[in-house]
């Protein structure tokens, strides 16, 4: 598949999917329990991103929240989280079924998050609950994925 057809099947994708889907199924990736992991998101209701996504595999953690807000990836990549801000932040997957927790990302530091199944996951930073971010992970058309 082309690089514009992929775009536009995941534009389309992001459009419809909102921030309310979820998946049951992924990498199991958790870091180590810690106190923050309980607190609740304040994510705005509704789309994130304002209809915005970038296609790749990195987000950084400034000091405004998740950039990009909505990242576009395909399946069997790692999605790779660095913080640049000056405190500690985290990535928490707040709905896809099987619990993934970065734990605390310090300055400088960064996360992974290895793909194996399509979805959608929205996700917050428990130590800034307003940071809040979605992956959509689609197909990618180059023959990795099951039956491709």
């Amino acid at each position: 598949m082309s690089r514009r057809r992929f775009a536009i099947a995941c534009a389309s994708v992001v459009l419809l999917a909102g921030c309310s889907s979820g998946h049951a199924a992924g990498s199991q990736q958790s870091g180590s329990s810690d106190p923050g992991t309980s607190t609740k998101p304040k994510c705005p209701s509704g789309a994130l991103g304002s209809g915005h996504f970038k296609l790749g595999t990195k987000v950084q953690i400034t000091a405004q929240g998740f950039s990009p807000q909505v990242l576009v990836t395909g399946m069997g990549l790692h999605v790779v989280w660095t913080n640049t801000s000056s405190t500690t932040q985290s990535v928490h997957f707040d709905n896809w079924g099987s619990p993934v927790d970065s734990g605390p990302i310090p300055p400088g530091g960064n996360w992974s998050f290895h793909a194996t199944s399509t979805g959608s996951a929205v996700y917050h930073s428990t130590y800034s609950p307003t940071f809040c971010g979605q992956l959509q992970i689609q197909l990618t058309g180059n023959g990795s994925e099951p039956g491709g």
